[in-house]
């Protein structure tokens, strides 16, 4: 009798099963990546402006900044667009500062492999002096990073 040579039909049938066991538990999971990383972006734009709200603050107090979405860049060099969204409001009040970063919006905005598509994320600079991940803030849970996450 010859000796077997190669796999079994089987054999190729459970490791097709068990790679698609694998791939069902890892795509998830890497797409809960993509959304935290597309997350992040946010924090480091609106992050960016932080430090230029401060000081308009410190010098002429809430409600006075004059920083508004037409001279964000111009006048104060606050970078307003992303990849993955921008910058689209700002409102500058006596109750707070606030900037709201909106997810598939801008010119630079790239669409295709956005897994936040339209939820803002809002960072508001308080009397106190504090910085806070405000109330417009509508994006899930699980993929909030940085000022956002708890």
């Amino acid at each position: 009798m010859k000796a077997q040579k190669g796999f079994t039909l089987i054999e190729l049938m459970i490791v097709v099963a068990i790679i698609g066991i694998l791939a069902a538990i890892a795509i998830p999971q890497y797409q809960n990546y993509v959304a935290r990383s597309q997350f992040a972006e946010s924090n480091t734009i609106l992050g960016g402006a932080r430090v230029t709200v401060e000081e308009r603050v410190a010098q002429r107090g809430l409600g006075n900044t004059n920083i508004e979405i037409g001279n964000a860049v111009s006048d104060f060099g606050i970078r307003l667009q992303g990849r993955h969204g921008a910058i689209t409001d700002i409102t500058d009040a006596e109750e707070g500062f606030s900037m709201t970063y909106t997810f598939g919006s801008g010119d630079d905005a790239t669409v295709s492999d956005l897994l936040l598509d339209g939820p803002d994320v809002e960072f508001v600079y308080t009397p106190d002096g504090e910085w806070e991940c405000g109330a417009g803030t509508d994006v899930d849970v699980r993929f909030r990073t940085g000022l956002c996450a708890n």
